[in-house]
């Protein structure tokens, strides 16, 4: 019996170390692999059996004060279905709150099923289950703990998902437990940071992906497999983001996840962002992450006790922060702030033999508290030698309560990794992370690696030094992922808050303030996300007004930061001194001066709050010596209580009452001919107006601003109104009884219908606008997707079509009427055929920038928006030279996608310098020039509008392929309509920044859809009285006269 016992001991006992100590895959790539190739994309698709979904919308939510309430908007705006999957679901503040969200939605009919893991929600599973049962929802426990699974017991479920309607999806790495939601930590002790996760929000084909993933562990919880019409629906595009949905679990020695982690890390090129709750790398994860040109982790949540020791052991190789390694005020832990922050740090030497290790065990000491004895040949800083620390070395911290500030030295030895693992291997906690919690804790990351541009933003660990730095700190609190500005002596302090983060933040440098602005208006207009531009005091201040202003009446979120001469010496005449806050005054919907290091969190946040919420300019000038001021040295007031504000912000959804909702649907209803004028406001509101424009039998008209707000292809639209739109656009303004404004206020009123002839509905989120330029009978202020979802009900299907009819009829003579002006084959080369080239080449989810001029006329009739594409300019302001700017900006935020520039000589000539930042920031915008000599705008107002010849409007013409070359990207050129597509392709295939010069014909004039009596006779007048190129123009305005005839 004896030996029986003493084999089966051995047995089990070498099953244990069979179990523990399984030598690791040392996975590794065979060949280098090119990110930016299409073979790159082909390798994931292969080796993570999966696709890459294009035309997709995602959104990253960090922290639960975020994404939760995303996640409950979604649930309790469910029609049809809601299939969850979490590892943690507990019940309190925030998990009754879901409870609440489901269980109404499941008595609403909505067919809600959920997936629980049986170990995650141990202990919370009946309660949570038991009102969701009676509500009608359907919940299921994944893998229950049973004798008959003892086998399966580590196979758990740690997906975080949510499909709602088969057409949103939420994944990420936090389940549903109040220690996401608020203060507390897991047993709910106070001054423990809430815990700190990130969920993606998303939209378009891959939500089908997602919802397989879910309804796999459906399967497995209760046999039943999802094939229902409801739970997947067809693909929509939803926005221009490519993504793949990765399934992994741990069934398989080598996981899905593992062999992408691996590539990923290989594969880079330039740098690798990791944001994990658990970060253990084996020996072979490590190799590939220092190869990496650099390389940093981001800790986003607690680690468990058990995995905690052997995943700090080795964080030396890493640039690492963590949650759990530097808590600001954690009790028991060493604060990171105040004072002891700024006192210098002794480094934490790393080094022992095992002797000395055994000696400080026999004399009841720690291994890591032993003094250590200098070895003579020891050099500080040298990994070839040994370490010598300084006196007063003595007790350390452990390696988990380390000042991140701290320095370390390496020893010559690689004992730095063997001894951070030999403190804990004593313990179960240590055998078991060392070896095996890769496979069975840590796979699959439960976040986000990203290998772009766009900086992670981590959790705040130690407050800010100086004024400066909280700013910096701040901006990236408020997801702000790139500052454009130029650098001066009056924001020195704060451009060393940007260096020492920009790994976190882009600071891009410009070659003129103006065109900061520009670029932050320009990313504000595509993004929807802040803008922010930095400039120097005095002059660098005011050469943002521009570029500010346009922001302002093109109603773009941005953040507007300027230095200031010294504070004690404002009001004293001093070098660049201007009264910042009073030439901000107009522009600015938030106007403040930094007072000293405290004050600066308070500003940072009302400001981006203000801009964001205001759609408008918010203004922070800063001292140049307060820039520098520590939070220490800042004396707070009585009534200042620290951290009183917050990033918190959420873009209101604002919907009518429902009596305002019929009021509008009553005159709507009355109508026989609607035409709805849909402008910037309206933008992500294309399907609601073409379902609107169905029921109603109404042509869909667009302001410029509103170019993309349906494609121009649509069957409702009748595409722009004004001097640049078209005939049956302004046709139907005349005709119209009923005109619905949504998201709109065009300035130019004769174009409106006359007000005794029609009535008149605004939707508007700006209360003051409704009524601004068209008596209207019902104004709705509100979202206008929100508001026009909620008064679709409420229209009635008009059965007369005529209206519409005749407007697409008009508009199909119209589009041939600008094909046969895209295809003249005239010399000089036309404009308009150098537009209808672009057009036909542009990729489906390009983005298109234009200037202020006729250059507008030809991109506003020629270029066709596709449903899919970007289009903007400056539209209020019409300022010239933003075209450039707001290519670039465009580039930096949408990295993968065509950029393109389409402006005039005069536009670009004004800022052309910032084509030599395309090229050092290696941007690849493509910039069509169109040349022609001549301010043409300018000229033909002159002659059209007051009948005065030309003057002062003429241009020293530049060779601006050589202009290209010297700033170091690519010139073409055409002359010739045979010449322009092969010009324009070769510069759209050219790799980097290039620019097409277009020579064309300086008498062309752009000619508003109809000319009226007026602008003729002022015309004529102009050619009489003495205008130079009157023989010409004549000559021009025949031909293209004779060639409309022909194409009619």
């Amino acid at each position: 019996m004896l030996y029986l016992t003493i084999i089966g001991g051995a047995f089990i006992a070498w099953l244990i170390l069979v179990f523990l100590f399984t030598p690791a895959i040392p996975y590794h790539i065979e060949a280098p692999i090119d990110t930016r190739s299409d073979h790159f994309i082909h390798v994931l698709e292969s080796t993570c059996h999966s696709t890459l979904e294009r035309d997709n919308k995602v959104e990253i939510l960090t922290d639960g004060t975020m994404f939760y309430p995303a996640m409950l908007d979604a649930i309790r705006g469910a029609r049809e279905t809601v299939n969850m999957e979490c590892y943690i679901f507990k019940r309190g503040e925030i998990g009754n709150r879901f409870i609440e969200a489901l269980a109404d939605r499941a008595r609403a009919g909505v067919r809600v099923t959920i997936v629980m893991d049986a170990v995650g929600s141990f202990g919370a599973f009946h309660r949570s289950a038991r009102p969701l049962r009676e509500a009608g929802c359907r919940i299921e426990p994944y893998q229950r703990m049973r004798w008959y699974s003892l086998a399966r017991l580590n196979n758990r479920t740690h997906r975080e998902l949510l499909v709602v309607d088969g057409q949103i999806a939420f994944v990420g790495g936090a389940g549903v437990a109040d220690w996401w939601w608020k203060p507390g930590g897991k047993r709910h002790r106070s001054g423990r940071p809430m815990w700190r996760d990130m969920m993606a929000r998303i939209e378009g084909p891959l939500v089908a992906d997602i919802q397989g993933v879910v309804a796999e562990n459906w399967l497995e919880c209760c046999g039943e497999i999802l094939t229902g019409p409801l739970t997947y629906k067809r693909s929509v595009a939803a926005g221009a983001s490519p993504a793949f949905a990765i399934k992994s679990s741990p069934s398989d020695r080598a996981t899905v996840s593992r062999v992408l982690f691996q590539t990923l890390v290989e594969a880079s090129a330039r740098r690798v962002r990791i944001t994990t709750p658990y970060f253990l790398p084996d020996k072979a994860f490590r190799v590939a992450f220092r190869r990496t040109a650099t390389g940093s982790a981001l800790g986003a949540a607690r680690e468990p006790a058990v995995v905690r020791p052997a995943a700090r052991s080795g964080r030396q190789d890493f640039r690492i922060r963590s949650r759990d390694d530097a808590q600001q005020g954690a009790p028991g832990r060493r604060p990171v702030g105040g004072h002891r922050h700024d006192q210098p740090r002794q480094p934490i030497v790393r080094t022992q033999r095992r002797s000395e290790r055994r000696r400080a065990r026999r004399s009841g000491r720690r291994a890591h508290q032993l003094r250590f004895r200098a070895r003579p040949h020891a050099e500080r800083g040298n990994d070839s030698r040994g370490v010598a620390p300084p006196a007063g070395v003595g007790k350390t911290h452990r390696y988990g309560r380390m000042d991140p500030r701290t320095p370390a030295i390496k020893s010559g030895r690689p004992n730095g990794l063997r001894y951070g693992f030999a403190q804990h291997r004593r313990g179960f906690a240590g055998i078991f992370a060392i070896r095996r919690c890769w496979r069975l804790v840590a796979q699959p990351f439960r976040a986000a690696l990203d290998l772009g541009l766009h900086p992670l933003i981590p959790a705040e660990t130690h407050m800010a030094k100086t004024a400066a730095d909280v700013l910096a700190d701040r901006l990236v609190d408020w997801d702000v992922r790139v500052v454009f500005g130029l650098p001066g002596d009056g924001i020195n302090g704060i451009m060393e808050a940007l260096r020492k983060r920009q790994e976190r933040i882009t600071f891009v440098q410009v070659r003129h303030e103006e065109a900061a602005a520009f670029m932050a208006c320009g990313y504000a207009k595509y993004t929807g996300r802040l803008g922010v531009c930095l400039a120097t005091s005095g002059p660098g201040a005011i050469h943002l007004l521009n570029g500010l202003y346009d922001a302002k009446m093109d109603g773009a979120p941005v953040v507007a930061i300027t230095g200031q001469t010294y504070h004690d010496l404002i009001g004293t005449r001093y070098q660049q001194e201007v009264d910042l806050l009073a030439l901000f005054k107009d522009v600015a919907v938030y106007n403040q001066q930094v007072m000293g290091a405290g004050h600066v969190r308070a500003l940072v946040d009302a400001g981006c709050r203000a801009a964001l919420s205001q759609r408008g300019v918010a203004h922070i000038s800063c001292p140049v010596d307060l820039q520098e001021q520590t939070i220490a040295d800042d004396e707070r007031s009585q009534k200042k209580v620290e951290g009183h504000t917050s990033n918190a912000w959420r873009p209101p959804i604002v919907i009518p009452r429902v009596e305002d909702l019929r009021a509008a649907a009553d005159v709507l209803n009355a109508g026989t001919r609607t035409v709805i004028l849909a402008g910037q406001g309206a933008l992500g509101a294309g399907d609601e107006l073409e379902q609107l424009a169905d029921l109603m039998a109404a042509p869909i008209v667009k302001p410029l601003l509103g170019k993309g707000v349906v494609a121009d292809d649509s069957p409702y639209t009748t595409g722009g109104i004004g001097l640049l739109g078209t005939e049956p656009s302004e046709i139907a303004m005349e005709k119209c009884d009923t005109l619905l404004m949504a998201g709109t206020s065009f300035p130019y009123m004769e174009f409106y219908p006359k007000h005794d002839a029609c009535r008149g509905v605004q939707i508007d989120r700006d209360a003051s606008r409704i009524g601004l330029r068209f008596p209207v009978e019902v104004g709705l202020c509100g979202d206008a997707k929100a508001t026009l979802q909620a008064l679709l009900p409420h229209i009635q299907r008009r059965r007369d079509r005529a209206f519409l009819e005749e407007a697409q009829a008009g508009m199909k003579a119209w589009r041939e009427l600008m094909r046969t002006r895209a295809h003249e084959d005239s010399v000089p080369l036309k404009p308009q055929v150098v537009a209808g080239a672009l057009n036909a080449l542009l990729a489906d989810d390009a983005i298109i920038s234009t200037d202020s001029g006729t250059i507008t006329t030809w991109v506003a009739r020629h270029i066709n928006m596709r449903r899919n594409q970007l289009f903007s300019c400056s539209g209020n302001l019409a300022t010239m030279a933003p075209g450039l700017p707001y290519a670039i900006a465009a580039q930096i935020a949408y990295p993968g996608r065509q950029s393109v520039a389409f402006v005039g000589d005069g536009g670009f000539t004004m800022l052309m310098g910032e084509f030599a930042t395309a090229v050092k920031y290696r941007l690849p915008i493509k910039v069509v020039i169109i040349k022609n000599n001549t301010l043409g705008m300018i000229k033909w107002e002159q002659m059209v509008f007051l009948g005065n010849p030309e003057y002062g409007v003429s241009l020293e013409p530049i060779d601006f392929v050589k202009f290209a070359e010297a700033c170091g990207g690519i010139g073409f050129r055409c002359e010739r309509p045979d010449e322009v597509h092969s010009a324009l392709e070769a510069m759209l295939l050219a790799d980097g920044p290039a620019i097409c010069e277009a020579v064309v014909d300086p008498f062309e004039p752009p000619m508003p859809a109809r000319v009226k009596a007026k602008q003729a006779l002022h015309m004529a007048e102009a050619l009489a009285r003495g205008e130079p190129n009157r023989g010409r123009i004549a000559l021009t305005l025949f031909r293209d006269k004779v060639n409309d005839l022909k194409g009619r």
